[in-house]
C-alpha cells in the first residue's frame, strides 16, 4: 500500500486548498488527508500554533499508531510551522509498522527551537496583512468564560489579508485565486508568536524512531515568502538545528497547490521513493 499524504495547509485557509493535487495524487494511488487548522477561522483564536499542532498529531495517532499506516507530512508556508512541530514520536521506527517517512514542506515557514514566525519575518509584518485590534469587551467576556488571559483588550487578536493577488496568486489562476481569497478567514496572530518547541529534526524520539527525511521544495517565483528567506530558514535550521535538508526547487508562486498541481504531486511521489521520469510541465531541480 502506498504511503498516506497528510496535507496541511497555510494560514488564512483551510484543507480544501490541496483539493487540485488530491485529485492527481488519487489517480496514482495515493491516500490524502486534509485537516483543517484551528488558527484559521477560530473563535476565539487560539494562544498557540502548538493547538494546530495537537490537531495534526491527532491524525498521526490514528494514521501511525491505529492504522499502521506510512505517512508522507506536506506542509504549505504556515502549514509548514505546524507539520514539523507535529511529527515528532510519529516517525518510522523498528517497533512499528507504520511512521512518518518523509516531512515535505513547500515555500514554508521553518525555524529552529525558540524561533517564532514573527522572530524569522524580524518582527515585521508584511505589507499585505493587517492586524485586526479585538474589541475590548469581547476580549474580556472570552477571558472570563474561557480563562483566555493571554489575550488583552487591545493585543490584536487576529491577522486578516489584503491584497494579496500578487503576493500569494501571482500565478494562479485568476478566477481561482478570487475564491481563495472569498474563503479566506482571519488567522489567530498568536499562532505566528508562539515559538517551536520540538522540530522534528532534532534527533530521534524516545520511542526509537528516527528522524524522518526532510525535503524542502523552494518556489522561485514565490511574492509573500521570497526564495531568499527560504533558503534563509533552510541554511539556519541546518546549521544551529542540525536539520538535513533534501532541497528542490520549482518554479511556482507562493501557492504551488494551486498554479502547479502537478508540481506538487510529482514531488510527493518522488519523495515516497517513485522512480518518475520527466513529466509534461514539470520540472522540479534536485539542488542537494
Amino acid at each position: 500500500m502506498k504511503p498516506t499524504v497528510l496535507l496541511v495547509h497555510g494560514a488564512w485557509d483551510n484543507g480544501s486548498a490541496w483539493d487540485l493535487v488530491c485529485e492527481l495524487l488519487a489517480k496514482h494511488g495515493y491516500p490524502t488527508v486534509t485537516p483543517s487548522l484551528p488558527s484559521s477561522g477560530g473563535r476565539p483564536p487560539i494562544p498557540s500554533h502548538l493547538k494546530d499542532a495537537d490537531v495534526i498529531r491527532q491524525e498521526l495517532r490514528r494514521l501511525v499508531i491505529d492504522e499502521q499506516r506510512e505517512v508522507i507530512a506536506v506542509g504549505h508556508s504556515y502549514g509548514g510551522f505546524v507539520v514539523t512541530e507535529s511529527v515528532r514520536g510519529y516517525e518510522k521506527s523498528d517497533t512499528r509498522q507504520g511512521g512518518v517517512i518523509d516531512c515535505l514542506v513547500m515555500s514554508a515557514f521553518v525555524g529552529c527551537k525558540e524561533e517564532s514566525v514573527m522572530s524569522i519575518l524580524d518582527h515585521k509584518m508584511p505589507e499585505f496583512l493587517e492586524l485586526d485590534v479585538c474589541i475590548t469587551l469581547h476580549i474580556l467576556f472570552a477571558n472570563a468564560l474561557l480563562n483566555m488571559s493571554f489575550l488583552q483588550p487591545k493585543d490584536p487578536a487576529y491577522v486578516i489579508i489584503k491584497g494579496v493577488e500578487t503576493a500569494f496568486f501571482n500565478d494562479v489562476d485568476p478566477e481561482l485565486a478570487s475564491s481563495r481569497i472569498a474563503v479566506a478567514q482571519p488567522h489567530s496572530y498568536a499562532t505566528f508568536c508562539s515559538t517551536a518547541q520540538n522540530p522534528c529534526w532534532g534527533g530521534p524520539s524516545g520511542d526509537g524512531g528516527q528522524s524522518p527525511d526532510l525535503t524542502y521544495l523552494i518556489c522561485t517565483n514565490d511574492q509573500g515568502i521570497p526564495e531568499q528567506l527560504q533558503r534563509r530558514m533552510i541554511a539556519k535550521t541546518a546549521d544551529i538545528g542540525g536539520a538535513k535538508w533534501k532541497v528542490w526547487k520549482c518554479d511556482a508562486g507562493h501557492n504551488p497547490a494551486m498554479s502547479q498541481p502537478a508540481t506538487v504531486s510529482h514531488a510527493v511521489r518522488k519523495v515516497a521513493g517513485e522512480d518518475i521520469t520527466a513529466e509534461p510541465g514539470v520540472e522540479v531541480v534536485e539542488e542537494s
